[in-house]
């Protein structure tokens, strides 16, 4: 059985080496919460939430998901046993609607625990197959010069596919100067946030002269995603978008897009995810597994799920002590050969020790249920 007998909600402060730029703003520190949960047979797992502290990437928020957590979502869960992982999930999407990031910490937690009933580590619990999983270099700058050096520096270090946080005005010059550092064994593309939703002409078809391996969620919309992928000449990816398994087969109904890019926190946690893994094998759509800025606690968890062979292509997948100055775990996910990730299939969970004297360093707020 799977039981939860203490929870303690913490909430830490990490700031990036240099600052990140995308289509809502400039990054500069974040802050996020960090779940333990410890079983009745004494086994502490930790997950975490990436809710980001405003309401536009998403609108949950990390303000919003620490009181769903806090007030509803983790007293209504303790001292409960569940027989499977996913049966907590659906008890708890039965009883509060929306909050994914919240209930996504809590669906991960089961997922570990049981991995660890089962004596098996996280990623074969969860279906995945491969040992190592390529990683994909993520840029968040507008500048063509920084982003010419980075593109170069990630070529440099093996990575194989390349994408670009971009703005209307500045698109073109931003991804012309990433285009002419990059060969065709190289997959670029980039990442509007939805900046282009009422902006659709004369900026987007702009973009076809790079030729581009993707955009991804260049509007905010159905309607102008449509529009978008019947104006580029290459794949539409998207990502705020898709929130269940259904919103996989309206993509392709509409022809909104040709690709996924997968977040589990974004769509309620292991389960949701599943599901959505299934859908796109059922339709042949290509999906890869993104990222919100972990710690190492999520990148091992996003490592893990992309060993799934429903996953076609590198996902957003850098070592986190690229983008971080700290990070709470003592062995942060490295490459193991160019930009290649290992896979934990050696021991039960994700296979990651906690630096707790990190987490206590970081922390600025906490609570304990119990």
């Amino acid at each position: 059985m799977l039981r939860f007998i203490r929870f303690e909600l913490i909430k830490i402060g990490l700031r990036f080496r240099t600052p990140f730029e995308t289509a809502f703003g400039i990054l500069t520190e974040r802050p996020i919460l960090l779940l333990r949960s410890v079983s009745e047979d004494g086994i502490e797992i930790w997950t975490e939430c990436p809710a980001l502290p405003l309401p536009d990437y998403s609108p949950e928020t990390i303000d919003t998901e620490a009181i769903a957590l806090k007030n509803w979502l983790l007293p209504s869960l303790l001292n409960l046993s569940f027989d499977t992982p996913d049966s907590a999930y659906y008890y708890l999407n039965a009883r509060c609607t929306g909050h994914r990031f919240a209930k996504s910490a809590l669906d991960t937690a089961y997922w570990i625990l049981d991995s660890h009933h089962q004596k098996i580590s996280f990623a074969e619990r969860i279906g995945g197959t491969k040992t190592e999983v390529p990683g994909g270099l993520v840029i968040g700058s507008s500048d063509p010069k920084t982003v010419s050096a980075k593109v170069q520096e990630g070529i440099s270090q093996g990575y194989t596919r390349i994408k670009v946080k971009i703005l209307p005005d500045t698109a073109v010059q931003t991804l012309f100067a990433a285009k002419s550092m990059t060969g065709s064994d190289v997959i670029l593309g980039a990442d509007a946030n939805g900046a282009y939703t009422n902006r659709i002409t004369p900026h987007l078809p702009a973009l076809n002269e790079l030729r581009l391996d993707f955009v991804e969620q260049p509007a905010a919309n159905w309607i102008d995603s449509v529009r978008c992928q019947e104006v580029l000449k290459f794949p539409v990816c998207l990502d705020e978008l898709i929130l269940d398994r259904h919103d996989v087969t309206v993509m392709n109904r509409l022809n909104a897009g040709r690709m996924i890019s997968l977040k589990p926190a974004r769509v309620g946690g292991i389960t949701a995810a599943l599901a959505i893994l299934d859908e796109c094998r059922r339709l042949s759509t290509s999906v890869w597994i993104g990222g919100m800025f972990d710690t190492g606690i999520g990148k091992a968890a996003a490592i893990a799920l992309a060993s799934r062979p429903e996953i076609t292509h590198p996902g957003d997948l850098v070592p986190t002590m690229v983008y971080w100055e700290d990070d709470i775990v003592t062995e942060p996910a490295t490459r193991s050969d160019g930009a290649l990730f290992a896979v934990n299939r050696s021991e039960p969970g994700l296979g990651i020790t906690i630096n707790t004297q990190a987490v206590n360093r970081l922390t600025t707020e906490s609570v304990t249920i119990q």
